[in-house]
């Protein structure tokens, strides 16, 4: 079987944590403590599955509260912990939903996950996984563990079965998009923008702070970025109650969106080969290293 038709097959997707849905870390403070670093990008791969029936699953060899707690804020029902042979879990958890492993996914990073991993129809793993869990996966992401390896197979399994676009619809059925602050929405802010959904934002200081600012300015909405919370409120309420103002934003954004910079895939790729060009010949010029501009570039 073809690995979109494995991906098509899948409804139930099982996940280790540590070195999967975290980046393996474990954090102790002085009185032992333990603390865990998730990824929203992660957490927002699995709500979309969620709308799309997949069912969803923990399966760990460690037991820990802030496990118990993250699965409950997403609302993963199917949590086992303290587990010493995944694969015989599995079975059960399948027998109970009665999905089979030929409908099965299960995203790994280390030697306790082969078992379940070689007996499902679509084996997954983070780029940073161990070799062995690299070599048994048939799917493998671009991203790190805990850095949103969980959403890109979300959305490989999401497009598997053409059911990406229509998610994205539902951006849609909103008037507004409300960013959040101290730390902004990045991917699910530019999946809004080309639904044609407006994001209105503050602009923080620092670098997650500020992500929706830059594609607001790079899809041509500029006048969506506040300064303050004050701001920030005024003009969601000036919004809410000027329908007009509104529609003429959303107008503009269908308009222009997906012809703007922000979408522009071909000449972002121009920009950045014209700096690494720049680069070399900096540095075959002997000259030391320094910031420089990129000159903008056309549109293709």
């Amino acid at each position: 079987m073809d690995l979109l038709a494995a991906a098509r097959q899948v409804r139930l997707l099982a996940m280790d944590i540590d070195g999967t849905l975290t980046d393996g870390s474990i954090w102790i403070g002085p009185q032992g403590e333990c603390a865990k670093r998730f990824s929203v990008r992660d957490g927002f791969g699995i709500k979309l599955l969620q709308k799309a029936g997949i069912e969803l699953a923990i399966i760990t060899g460690r037991r820990s509260e802030i496990v118990a707690r993250r699965a409950e804020e997403l609302g993963i029902r199917h949590v086992f912990q303290d587990v010493p042979d995944k694969l015989v879990v599995l079975k059960e958890l399948g027998a109970q939903l009665g999905i089979g492993l030929q409908e099965t996914a299960f995203i790994g990073d280390d030697w306790p996950d082969l078992a379940a991993m070689q007996a499902c129809v679509l084996p997954a793993a983070p780029v940073d996984a161990v070799p062995e869990v690299l070599a048994a996966a048939r799917w493998v992401a671009q991203s790190r563990a805990g850095n949103g390896a969980l959403r890109e197979l979300a959305d490989f399994l999401l497009a598997s079965r053409g059911e990406r676009d229509g998610l994205l619809a539902r951006y849609r059925l909103a008037d507004l998009f409300l960013d959040t602050l101290p730390f902004n929405a990045g991917t699910t802010a530019s999946d809004a923008l080309w639904a044609g959904l407006p994001v209105l934002t503050q602009t923080g200081r620092s670098f997650a702070g500020r992500m929706a600012a830059s594609l607001l300015h790079a899809v041509g909405l500029p006048e969506l970025v506040t300064q303050t919370a004050d701001e920030y409120e005024a003009l969601a309420l000036r919004l809410a109650t000027h329908a007009q103002e509104l529609a003429a934003l959303r107008q503009r954004l269908n308009q222009q969106g997906r012809a703007s910079a922000l979408f522009d895939t071909a000449r972002l790729t121009r920009h950045l080969e014209q700096a690494l060009l720049t680069m070399c010949q900096r540095q075959q010029q002997g000259l030391p290293p320094q910031g420089f501009d990129v000159p903008a570039l056309p549109a293709a």
